[in-house]
């Protein structure tokens, strides 16, 4: 968990192009990350964005965990980015980013989680499965 997204989307207020968050922190130890870390749960950007990486087959440069960011409480939100296809030069499995004032609860289910965001009225705004370093999140209909 880090307040910074490793690797969050923003939408860049000049051009109206993604650009990726805080590179520092994935400078300084992102290709170090345990391959025991399954997720990467933040905040800081005032949007929920889940994120999930392309595997590799590549023991040096392993698939990323993906990326959690829950800064959907009690701030300006921020304008919301697309979703992007790669972040750096990772492939994108999948990707939702959402715009909303909200709260997120995750709960074990065995080995794996399941996530529900919800917004303020207690709307059921999408539901998240972590399994292995993969991350699916729908958009309830």
């Amino acid at each position: 968990m880090t307040y910074a997204p490793f690797y969050g989307v923003r939408l860049d207020k000049k051009t109206q192009k993604n650009k990726i968050d805080n590179t520092i922190e994935m400078d300084a130890i992102g290709r170090a990350l345990s391959p025991n870390i399954q997720m990467i749960v933040s905040g800081h950007i005032h949007i929920f964005e889940a994120l999930s990486f392309a595997r590799t087959d590549s023991q040096s440069d392993p698939q990323w965990p993906p990326q959690l960011v829950v800064g959907t409480g009690g701030d300006k939100l921020t304008k919301e980015p697309h979703e992007p296809d790669k972040v750096f030069d990772r492939q994108v499995d999948h990707a939702l980013i959402r715009r909303n004032f909200a709260y997120m609860i995750l709960d074990r289910d065995g080995a794996n989680w399941k996530g529900t965001l919800f917004d303020e009225d207690g709307t059921r705004l999408a539901q998240c499965d972590l399994s292995n370093r993969d991350l699916i999140c729908r958009q309830e209909p």
